[in-house]
């Protein structure tokens, strides 16, 4: 802007200025959601429960005498995919 001062006779006054390009400093954005890792929390807690019940029955079984070869003991556990 001028230094000089501006004096507008028909009651128009107009200035021009040029815009310049602001840059912002960039966002780091996480590799894993809080939900996920939420989620991947609770997977652990879980698997973490199961191992621990299928030791408590198989420390019961073991004192009670030996298991019956006949039965099978399957677990399914969902996992979701690690990329």
């Amino acid at each position: 802007m001028n230094s000089d001062s501006l004096l507008s006779n028909t009651g128009l006054l107009f200035d021009e200025f040029k815009l310049d390009v602001v840059f912002c400093k960039p966002k780091i954005m996480p590799l894993k959601s809080m939900t996920l890792i939420k989620l991947e929390r609770l997977q652990k807690q879980i698997e973490e429960k199961l191992k621990m019940t299928e030791n408590q029955d198989h420390e019961n079984h073991s004192s009670n005498g030996p298991m019956d070869p006949n039965r099978k003991l399957n677990v399914d556990i969902w996992k979701a995919s690690e990329d």
